[in-house]
């Protein structure tokens, strides 16, 4: 099994133009509004992720992996997937009872704007490596070679991009080994 690809460098390329974006101080726009801290953080990490996928969406359309993404005709044949996202949505808000959080003062526009911007994550996300990554890397894989490896190269570039998640302060790993 051949362990090179051709389109690594392209797609580490891709990824390093994914995390420029994420560092963008969109929230710095909402300065001006009456928002809260938290609002004004969520929903720049919102218009970060929409400027993803569109992003993602050039990508995808450019080097023509529409089909391969099902972006045109996209048709949900496991439904019961779902509670998979049901389950990471439970997790936020185990991990705030965890820290004592007091959750009695919470308002509803501040849920709605979490919701917004924990929804794009998902989509952008899923452009970028589902859609442009991972086709790329399978693109000029060896005849020999299975899905295995491009699997495996976009799988390592998504947990590097997660494990740096770990390194922001306001991470539980980051409060539960700092506190």
């Amino acid at each position: 099994m051949v362990l090179s690809n051709s389109n690594l460098k392209t797609s580490l390329l891709v990824v390093f133009g994914f995390l420029v974006m994420l560092v963008l101080p969109l929230d710095k726009l909402f300065e001006p509004f009456s928002l809260t801290e938290f609002q004004q953080d969520r929903l720049g990490d919102a218009w970060k992720n929409i400027f993803i996928m569109i992003y993602g969406y050039l990508l995808i359309k450019t080097y023509g992996y529409t089909k391969i993404f099902r972006l045109l005709n996209f048709r949900h044949r496991h439904a019961f997937l779902v509670i998979i996202s049901l389950y990471f949505l439970l997790l936020g808000p185990i991990e705030y009872a965890l820290r004592d959080f007091n959750f009695t003062n919470i308002q509803t526009v501040n849920v709605l704007i979490l919701l917004f911007s924990m929804i794009t994550v998902g989509f952008s996300e899923e452009l970028i490596f589902r859609g442009f990554v991972l086709p790329k890397l399978n693109e000029e894989a060896p005849s020999k070679q299975s899905l295995v490896v491009p699997l495996v190269y976009s799988l390592l570039l998504f947990g590097v991009l997660h494990f740096l998640n770990l390194l922001r302060p306001d991470s539980y790993f980051h409060w539960f080994f700092h506190r």
